[in-house]
């Protein structure tokens, strides 16, 4: 697929990510996987399975008590997929203490996606096949890109979104700007 192709795609889908942040309460996916993105007949994209779903409200880890942190955790495992899962629902209350839960996980899981679209394989899948851990590569956040078919922006724009500092994520409105100027790049 060409870079405008997968960029229209991609458009749709964070205009229904948008939908989910916006909502009121605003709400979360956390399971956004390539798996739960279907295509009908015109490539219009449907995001499906949301038993992953909780409000989105900022979440202060190191405020929440062990219990509630040891729940919330639990659920995030149990419903989230690890090679799309952000690194601060791998590890409540470690390395990541200091983050603040809210919707930019699904931006994560949307750099993911992305990055899956253009290259067929996830981000992660490389370090795996090299005999690494999917959660320290998930944590370390390194990716590659295998080749050079897709514009440096292009690239950027999935890099932004795979960022270890969830505060450091844009939201999605910014990924939409972006991606709405980047197709607008492409048919000049």
């Amino acid at each position: 697929m060409i870079e405008s192709q997968i960029l229209s795609i991609f458009l749709q889908i964070c205009n229904g990510v948008k939908a989910l942040h916006e909502s009121d309460p605003p709400l979360c996916h956390r399971d956004l996987k390539p798996h739960n993105i279907l295509l009908n007949e015109d490539d219009t994209p449907v995001l499906i399975d949301f038993g992953s779903v909780v409000e989105s409200r900022g979440i202060d880890v190191k405020n929440l008590h062990s219990n509630t942190r040891m729940e919330y955790q639990e659920d995030a495992l149990e419903t989230s997929t690890p090679s799309y899962r952000p690194p601060e629902l791998f590890d409540f209350g470690g390395v990541f203490s200091d983050e603040v839960v809210d919707e930019r996980v699904d931006i994560w899981s949307l750099g993911c996606v992305l990055y899956a679209m253009a290259y067929l394989q996830n981000p992660f899948d490389s370090a795996i096949l090299r005999g690494g851990d999917l959660k320290l590569a998930v944590v370390n956040g390194k990716i590659d890109f295998p080749n050079n078919y897709y514009s440096e922006n292009f690239n950027h724009l999935i890099k932004s979104m795979i960022n270890t500092t969830s505060s450091e994520r844009p939201f999605i409105q910014e990924i939409i700007s972006q991606v709405e100027q980047l197709l607008k790049s492409e048919n000049v």
